[in-house]
């Protein structure tokens, strides 16, 4: 059986979402919902979620949302572990562990982490695009290719980012052409023996 959970139009207030996997789902759905868990045109305030063994296309979706999330915890996801669209969202701790693609994904909107700790991720720890605004305040990233990709107009500020045996700890560029080279601003940045991947084609 293919399981997932939408959550509309709803104030999520003091909530706990607790997703442990045993169903065998697939990548894409034919309801067109990407996540094993997806809530939209929503609100939150101290909302916390975990998961294990997610096959969705994505652990959490959020989407049309805003506002504070305490905690996500999401562990051995077979695609991406979160993913937030066109919202306005804090998160006070994001931690996320082997997700056999991106660990988190962030587009069309304002976004805040205070605290990551992002680990084992086969892609991109963090990947920001679609003119999204990503402040961090104290993000760790460890074992993947990408430690922070922005793409696609998008804006990156960081206070302290430490990139720990990443092929890549930082890249930069365009995928879609109709958007523009994105920018980054990084203020303590710890990064040894990796690389920074930039374009900027116009």
């Amino acid at each position: 059986p293919d399981f997932r959970l939408l959550i509309k139009d709803e104030s999520l207030i003091n909530l706990k979402i607790i997703f442990n996997s045993n169903f065998n789902n697939t990548q894409y759905s034919p309801t067109l919902l990407t996540g094993c868990v997806n809530i939209l045109n929503s609100s939150l305030i101290n909302f916390e979620y975990e998961s294990n063994n997610a096959s969705c296309e994505d652990s959490l979706n959020i989407v049309n949302s805003s506002g504070i999330i305490n905690s996500i915890n999401i562990q051995n996801s077979k695609f991406d572990g979160l993913d937030l669209d066109f919202s306005e969202i804090e998160i006070i701790n994001l931690n996320i562990i082997n997700s056999d693609n991106d660990c988190a994904d962030f587009s069309y909107g304002n976004y805040k982490i205070y605290n990551s700790l992002l680990e084992n991720c086969i892609d991109k720890a963090i990947s920001i695009g679609e003119k999204s605004l990503l402040n961090g305040i104290n993000l760790v990233m460890k074992n993947s290719n990408i430690g922070i990709a922005a793409k696609d107009s998008s804006y990156i500020n960081i206070e302290y980012l430490k990139s720990e045996n990443n092929n890549y700890c930082v890249a930069s560029y365009r995928k879609k052409q109709e958007f523009d080279t994105p920018i980054i601003n990084i203020q303590g940045l710890i990064c040894q023996n990796q690389k920074i991947y930039y374009q900027d084609e116009r």
